[in-house]
Parts: C-alpha cells; structure tokens; sequence
C-alpha cells in the first residue's frame, strides 16, 4: 500500500496507546535525517482532549526548556501540537533516541512542575505570544503528571526526582475568583506561600462589577480543561453594622439587591443563592459602591439587620448554575463599614494593609 505523504495519515489511531514513539524519519533537501517524535499524552478517543489552555501552556514550556536540555537541546527541529489537542509533535536530528527524549521530559518536569503562575509561563506577554491570555495552571499540571506516570514507574520516578508525579494532592479542584488586581495579588501571595495544601487551587482575575466578573468566570471555566468541585470568591467587602473592619466573614446566601423587579416575577434573577458559607449573612450584589443610606434602605427592604455588599458575587452564582451548578464559596474580610463612618478612602487603606490572604486561604482549606 502506498504510504500517505502525511505520516500520521498511515497510523490507526485507534490502536494508538498514550506514551512516545517515534512517528517518521525525513530529509530535508537530501541532507538532513530529521526525527519526528510523538508524544501522545491522551489516547485517541478514548479519552477527552487536551484543553487549549493546556496546549497552549505545555507549548511554551516544552519548546523553550527542552532547548535547554544538555543532551538533546541542540539537536531539537521543533516543538508544535497536535490538531487533535491529544498530545505534541517533537521533531530532532537523527541521532537522538527515544530513551534521550523520555530522560528530557523527566528533567523539564522536575526542573519546572508543578507551576504555581503564570510568572513560571516562559513568553506568556503581549510581545512573545499572540493570546497570552490563553493559559491554564492546575489543568496543565494535572495533564503533565498524568503524561509522567504514563512515561515512568513509581520507582523510575523517584529516583529522576519527580515522584510528585505520583503524589498529587487528592483534594478538591478549587477554581479562585479574585474581582480586582488587589485581590489577585493578595490570594497569590498566600497561595505561593503555603507549604502543603490539601485542596488543588486555580486563580483567576475576573474583574470588577457583575457583567465582568460572570464574563470572566465563564471564560475561566471554559479555558480550564478541569472540572471544578468549587468556585471560591475571595476578597474585601462592606458589611452593616455589627461586624467590624478585619472580620472574615463566609456568608451564606447571595443576592441581587439592585433587581428591583416584582417578587417571583423574574425568579432566575431574584432569588437568592445558597452558599456555602455558614455565617448567617446574605451578600448583597449591585453594580455600585454603597454608602450608608444605601445600606440601611436595603436592611429595611429585605427586612434583615446584618449583610455584606459587594458587585460580583451573584453574579458569578448564576454563572456556576450554567456551568452544572458548581457550588460557590465566598471568603470576605470587611474592609469597610459605611454605617460607622466609613469611607472609599477607609477601604483602600485596609486593602493595603492586608497584602496576604493566607487567612483566607486557611478558611477554606478547612471547608
């Protein structure tokens, strides 16, 4: 039978098994002997693809540390992924073997996993890469672990030193939302602090308001490749009287306060959502900063005498109950309380203060 002028054309992917093997051999221009190599993370079909946060992840990592490999680095044509979003082609000079590539990947597991960042993506910015926004964290170490133990005994990887590989927490998938820059950095800080942490942990920068931060959560759901046991919101928020600046406060239902439509005549908009917090607190959503007129209104319209007031958080509920109603937890510190006098300029200055979210962090770790 006549071979197919694409390689990959004369393989039966249905046979294919997920590991290494070397695709092809071609010249270029009757010169050069180049080495396709397949590194097949997921096999075919049987199992879902690759995400393209993942991919596109995995390709920045691998093209630039592979480079660096004392052994094959110089001898490596090119690094691309499959259009199947099933594993990556790995193109090198003749004589590198199967064992230097296996042995290679080890050393970028071990020198590079797990990323923490997107400060450990090598060329994630607008200069190097055509959608740096494109990017997945725990999915892509989830994926690379999967392809060690695929490629490495339990043995084989404690003695490279990447027997992690084998010892991936078994926790919750966390998916953190964080509404603003500030809350970001301070979650991140936490998160590149802790030491052991029994839930697997994903963060995300939504953005502020409800129309940003529902946007910005369905497009980390969408890009993530993982499916999440949990959204978690962190950050500041106002509260009522009876709580005080510092308070960590777990509400346990969210709320539109600025719907102001007639009850049960939009109740997808207007119900409450259940939270996983157990503090009695309901969380007040609207699209503006609230003062304490404003807060005492809302206390006297639905009838309650505590509260918190942010501009994400139901929002980001009804986006979890399209994605398969992923239960959301809320961590807030009270940054301000406008009743007692409050100002914008009162919670900037405890936002500043508070840089590091390990408290908040260590609350839900205990969920």
């Amino acid at each position: 039978m006549k071979k197919n002028i694409v390689s990959s054309f004369d393989v039966d992917h249905r046979t294919l098994e997920a590991g290494i093997y070397l695709r092809s051999v071609y010249n270029i221009d009757d010169k050069f002997a180049v080495r396709s190599w397949d590194l097949r993370f997921r096999r075919p079909m049987a199992k879902a693809p690759l995400a393209s946060g993942v991919v596109h992840t995995i390709e920045h990592l691998m093209a630039y540390y592979l480079r660096l490999d004392e052994k094959i680095g110089g001898r490596i044509v090119s690094f691309c992924p499959m259009g199947c979003l099933t594993g990556f082609y790995l193109s090198t000079m003749q004589d590198v073997e199967l064992e230097d590539v296996r042995m290679a990947l080890a050393a970028v597991y071990k020198r590079v996993f797990p990323i923490k960042s997107t400060d450990d993506i090598v060329g994630l910015n607008e200069v190097q890469c055509g959608n740096p926004t494109l990017y997945a964290i725990e999915a892509t170490n989830e994926a690379m672990a999967e392809y060690m133990r695929t490629l490495f005994s339990a043995t084989e990887a404690e003695a490279l030193g990447i027997g992690d590989a084998y010892r991936m927490t078994e926790g919750k998938r966390v998916l953190i939302c964080a509404p603003t820059i500030r809350e970001y950095r301070a979650m991140r800080v936490a998160l590149d602090r802790a030491t052991a942490l029994k839930n697997r942990y994903d963060l995300v920068e939504v953005g502020i308001g409800k129309a940003f931060a529902s946007s910005g959560v369905a497009r980390a759901l969408d890009t993530a490749g993982v499916k999440y046991d949990m959204l978690a919101v962190v950050g500041f928020a106002a509260a009522a009287e009876g709580r005080m600046q510092g308070d960590i406060v777990m509400p346990s239902r969210a709320i539109h306060h600025d719907a102001i439509i007639p009850e049960g005549f939009i109740p997808e908009i207007t119900n409450p959502r259940t939270l996983l917090g157990t503090d009695p607190e309901t969380i007040f959503t609207g699209d503006s900063f609230v003062n304490a007129d404003i807060i005492r209104e809302i206390k006297s319209r639905y009838g309650v005498d505590c509260g918190l007031f942010d501009m994400e958080i139901a929002a980001i509920c009804q986006v979890a109950e399209r994605y398969g109603n992923i239960p959301v937890a809320v961590v807030k510190y009270v940054s301000d309380v406008p009743e007692a006098g409050h100002s914008e300029h009162s919670y900037d200055e405890f936002a500043d203060a508070h840089a590091d979210f390990t408290e908040l962090l260590e609350r839900l770790e205990r969920m």
